[in-house]
């Protein structure tokens, strides 16, 4: 009975021995089958040819030139103490400068057409009716001053100056 069962201890062992040989075997086979990645081929360059081929990446490209900017509006006041409740339009925008400072917004940029109309309003001379039209070059930031004078009575002109 011992031998028995020693026996059939070795036909156990040499059955598993070849059953994992076996498999062994068949995982082999199988790597050794499947496809290797290749690297890509790189083309030599041509040095005989006078052309260049590039492949770069085009970088961003720059933003849009400016088209409009904001401008500065100033009045450096005058002897009369007077106030310019006055409407401005430069290159077809409107505004109404609040202060002796005023910064317009969006104001288009090159050689604009302007138009100034109101009233100087002075405590000490009474006051006139202002009008004043022309162009001017409106630059990125630039600064226009605000100049009036007396054309007749109760009529003055208006103006708007680079500085």
């Amino acid at each position: 009975m011992v031998t028995i069962t020693v026996l059939t201890a070795i036909v156990g062992l040499v059955t598993a021995l070849y059953k994992c040989g076996s498999e062994q075997q068949n995982f082999l086979k199988t790597i050794n089958s499947t496809t290797t990645l290749e690297e890509p081929k790189q083309e030599q360059p041509n040095t005989s040819s006078s052309e260049v081929s590039t492949n770069a990446i085009p970088g961003p490209k720059p933003p849009p030139p400016a088209t409009s900017t904001n401008v500065n509006i100033i009045y450096q006041g005058d002897q009369f103490g007077c106030t310019l409740p006055i409407s401005i339009t430069i290159g077809g925008k409107t505004f109404q400068p609040t202060s002796n400072a005023h910064t317009a917004y969006d104001i288009p940029l090159g050689t604009q057409q302007y138009r100034i109309q109101g009233n100087i309003n002075c405590t000490s001379i009474g006051g006139c009716v202002a009008y004043g039209e022309g162009l001017i070059n409106v630059r990125e930031n630039a600064t226009f001053a605000i100049r009036w004078q007396n054309t007749a009575y109760a009529q003055c002109s208006i103006g708007l100056f680079e500085q």
